[in-house]
């Protein structure tokens, strides 16, 4: 299900020019992802999106973020390492992976669990508070 205001919030985040990913540990392909999103009418927003069953990798693994790292370095050479947020709500596979390949990270904690490592760069308690997060760093 898509939490009410997102599609407006990844809308927002297009039309500010914001490259938006997906790399995720899945069962499923990326093209059966993309499906996935379209169906949700989110998959537009999206240039490219990665599943660890196209891999045989699964996050935290250094190798899966290395890989999209360097496609994103490659479609927008402009990007540093520095402006690039990973967005993901398992402290274990997306921050503690994000934070080993160097990327600053949101770590959406629903339930207010200790960042027992340190090593998310900022919390949110629900994706849709991103664009809020996003507007104070400015």
């Amino acid at each position: 299900k898509v939490p009410d205001g997102l599609r407006d919030m990844l809308d927002a985040f297009r039309r500010a020019r914001i490259p938006m990913y997906v790399l995720t540990n899945s069962g499923f392909t990326a093209g059966a992802l993309r499906i996935m999103l379209d169906l949700n009418g989110i998959a537009e927003f999206f240039e490219e999106i990665w599943s660890s069953a196209d891999f045989g990798r699964v996050k935290p693994s250094p190798e899966l973020f290395g890989m999209a790292l360097r496609t994103v370095f490659e479609k927008h050479p402009e990007v540093t390492l520095d402006d690039i947020l990973y967005i993901g709500d398992t402290y274990r596979t997306d921050i503690v992976g994000a934070h080993t390949a160097g990327i600053r990270t949101v770590w959406i904690n629903r339930n207010a669990q200790a960042d027992e490592l340190g090593y998310a760069t900022y919390q949110i308690r629900e994706i849709t508070e991103l664009a809020d997060l996003l507007q104070s760093l400015k």
